[in-house]
């Protein structure tokens, strides 16, 4: 008998998993592409079509978080002034809290992160997960913060030079700027 293999004992090349986010870090990098719909049909057209699922599966996972952000009632501010104790609800004010129940159950129900790639409802979290939460949130406000105050010493630096746009500042200048 010969050496050779059978069929049944070759195996297919494995296929390679797709991972979006180094397929848009390549875009990113090899273009100059800023328009977000250009940059998707980018990244699409390295897709093979037997991974569409699987990449689509792992672009899902960043809008549901932020469309959990957009859907999330939020802290119930009033957006005029309190009506005087006493006062009485419209017929269809009433029958719409009648309907729908008080405002702060809505609440109780946002989704929060409160862990790496953990979330609960509002009105499950505990102390330590609100703490997480509200520690998180100021991680966040902070880093916005700092770039926001970058942004303005860019626009003062492109201001202070007289120029139309950032990369026309002298060199010396945009290695100063950008790397401080």
């Amino acid at each position: 008998m010969g050496g050779g293999l059978l069929m049944s004992q070759t195996t297919a090349p494995a296929v390679q998993a797709v991972d979006v986010r180094v397929l848009i870090n390549r875009v990113l990098d090899e273009t100059n592409l800023t328009d977000t719909a250009d940059i998707i049909s980018a990244v699409m057209a390295q897709i093979p079509l037997e991974q569409i699922a699987d990449a689509l599966r792992q672009a899902l996972v960043e809008v549901v978080r932020a469309q959990i952000g957009r859907h999330n009632v939020g802290p119930i501010r009033p957006t005029s002034p309190a009506a005087p104790r006493g006062a009485r609800l419209s017929w269809k004010v009433a029958a719409y809290q009648n309907e729908v129940g008080p405002a702060w159950r809505a609440v109780l129900r946002d989704r929060i992160a409160v862990a790496n790639n953990v979330r609960k409802l509002l009105g499950e979290c505990t102390h330590e997960d609100l703490m997480v939460a509200a520690n998180e949130r100021f991680a966040q406000a902070a880093q916005n913060k700092a770039k926001a105050e970058w942004f303005a010493r860019l626009a003062e630096a492109v201001q202070r030079h007289k120029v139309e746009r950032l990369d026309a500042l002298p060199a010396e200048v945009l290695e100063q700027v950008l790397t401080s």
